[in-house]
């Protein structure tokens, strides 16, 4: 299977496993490919793979454990100006924030905001205080907050609470960062 793009001159990634066909990916149809500098016949490694972030603006949701917490380790040593994280728990976000600290240059302002995705209110607030703090720029939002199982039960605004946190608290977070984003 081959995939390409059919104007002439555009650059192409070409991708190969050993039990997949070859695939030629356009770097105009997926730019990440292309600004990440990923190399798919080699292992990705985030201290190749990532472009500097010099003076780049960073907010993940959920930076304090798991994937999250993962992400702004390996992204803030790329030196952003500021690497915000989003904890529901303001001391798991410390700890966080402590860690990525001791391993970011010294010239990277990591910061941690208090968010609950299952509350409007929170999400309201929280943007306002990333707009307050950060003025006009955001460079790159990872909604990467979620639960998964747990007790049932609903959200503040009445909705299942996986549901609401996984996804209508991120739709909320993004529509109201979203400016923000695309004018930086």
């Amino acid at each position: 299977m081959i995939f390409s793009h059919l104007a002439t001159g555009q650059s192409t990634t070409h991708i190969t496993t050993s039990t997949a066909p070859s695939i030629h990916i356009s770097s105009s149809a997926y730019p990440a490919y292309h600004y990440l500098n990923v190399n798919m016949h080699n292992t990705f490694d985030p201290e190749r793979s990532i472009p500097s972030l010099t003076g780049k603006v960073i907010l993940i949701t959920g930076g304090n454990i798991g994937l999250g917490k993962a992400s702004a380790l390996a992204l803030c040593t790329h030196n952003p100006a500021q690497l915000w994280i989003t904890a529901r728990n303001p001391t798991t976000g410390e700890t966080a924030v402590s860690e990525i600290r001791a391993l970011a240059p010294k010239t990277v302002s990591v910061k941690l905001l208090e968010l609950n995705l299952t509350s409007f209110a929170s999400i309201k607030m929280a943007a306002k205080r990333f707009t307050r703090e950060v003025g006009g720029r955001l460079d790159i939002l990872m909604l990467n907050a979620g639960i998964m199982g747990g007790d049932p039960g609903v959200t503040k605004e009445g909705y299942e609470k996986q549901f609401g946190t996984n996804h209508i608290g991120h739709v909320s977070i993004n529509k109201s960062l979203f400016l923000k984003l695309e004018l930086t």
